[in-house]
């Protein structure tokens, strides 16, 4: 015998109050079913936003990886040739001062501007200053922050602010 056949025959509830209480116990099921459902359907959507961030991120990843590719391609292609000479121009890279020997026409024109250094596994390019902001653009790392420069000149001096009088010369 059922509780609620036991609680007729005692004339505690009637058939009324017994339909009562199995229709809310139905409906206390059904919002429970709504509610793990619900909690599903959140779990799903956290899931895929996941999924989709992830996918994002790789994405990103790769076109960063591709631009670099490209930057690098770019300072192969156009590198200008160093030609060594009696200037020499001090490029800091990182913690490091390299010393470099440069003609005195590329010297001035690293220290005007319109050549800048470029950084490509540790070997150090000459680039024009147009090539070098397209490559910037792309990977910027990869161009070295342009530098006040100072001149040594090995084989004499010749500054012209400073002229020695002939009269000294011997």
């Amino acid at each position: 015998m059922s509780l609620q056949e036991q609680l007729l025959k005692l004339g505690v509830a009637d058939r009324k109050q017994l339909r009562q209480a199995q229709h809310a116990q139905r409906q206390a099921a059904k919002s429970g079913d709504n509610e793990a459902r619900q909690l599903a359907e959140e779990r799903s959507r956290q899931k895929k936003e996941q999924q989709q961030q992830r996918q994002r991120d790789l994405n990103q990843e790769r076109a960063r990886k591709e631009q670099e590719a490209a930057a690098r391609q770019m300072m192969l292609q156009q590198e200008v040739a160093r030609q060594s000479g009696e200037a020499v121009c001090h490029v800091r890279v990182g913690q490091q001062l390299r010393k470099v020997r440069l003609q005195e026409s590329q010297y001035q024109a690293v220290c005007a501007g319109d050549l800048r250094w470029g950084l490509l596994d540790d070997r150090l390019l000459l680039l024009n200053a147009a090539a070098a902001m397209a490559i910037a653009e792309r990977a910027e790392h990869l161009i070295l922050p342009q530098q006040v420069a100072t001149v040594e000149v090995v084989a004499g001096y010749e500054d012209p602010r400073y002229q020695i009088p002939d009269d000294l010369m011997w």
